[in-house]
């Protein structure tokens, strides 16, 4: 019985990861696709290239699923049994960790000019929030010291549906024209 219940994490971390990584990918796309279709979006921070796009998602996606990792650092064990069987949830299961990555990626990213540290910021944002969304809708999006906000499976999927074209927004918003390089910044070599 316990091994159907180790299938079904590593199914839970498999989705965690496919979503994650779609959400950037769809994010990642629709940037071409607007630069395409005639929007003015030349600059490599705003649409990067095939291999750029490809390495983020692979980067997206794995952020997404390594969030669980804080289930064994708070039971303090590698039993998955003790990591499932908290009181309470670990320290990135708080929802206010991705807004607060969020806004600092984006001031850092301000102060310097810093193209990368923006996207990259965009980028964990993403992870962490699709993963917290996916977990929302049986337990509720949850921020220490304030409480749980409760999702149904609809606005769920809702969200996820959304969300990537609100990542595109914040890129567009936020992506200095001149700064970063994809060509000079690889993330991972794929």
């Amino acid at each position: 019985m316990y091994y159907f219940y180790e299938i079904d994490r590593l199914v839970d971390s498999g989705v965690h990861f496919s979503v994650g990584g779609l959400s950037w990918l769809v994010a990642g796309t629709s940037l071409q696709s607007s630069s395409v279709a005639g929007t003015s979006l030349q600059s490599s921070s705003v649409n990067p290239t095939v291999k750029q796009l490809t390495s983020e998602v692979v980067l997206a996606a794995t952020l997404s699923s390594l969030v669980d990792l804080d289930h064994f650092i708070a039971a303090k064990s590698f039993s998955l049994k003790a990591a499932t069987s908290l009181q309470s949830r670990p320290f990135l299961h708080d929802s206010l960790v991705p807004i607060l990555v969020l806004l600092t990626s984006l001031l850092l990213g301000l102060l310097d000019k810093s193209g990368l540290i923006t996207r990259l910021g965009i980028l964990t944002f993403s992870s962490l929030l699709s993963h917290h969304f996916r977990d929302a809708w049986r337990r509720g999006l949850w921020f220490r010291g304030i409480g749980v906000l409760e999702l149904n499976y609809w606005t769920y999927i809702f969200l996820t549906f959304l969300f990537p074209f609100f990542n595109t927004i914040l890129i567009r918003m936020f992506s200095h024209e001149s700064s970063y390089d994809s060509r000079k910044y690889t993330l991972l070599e794929v």
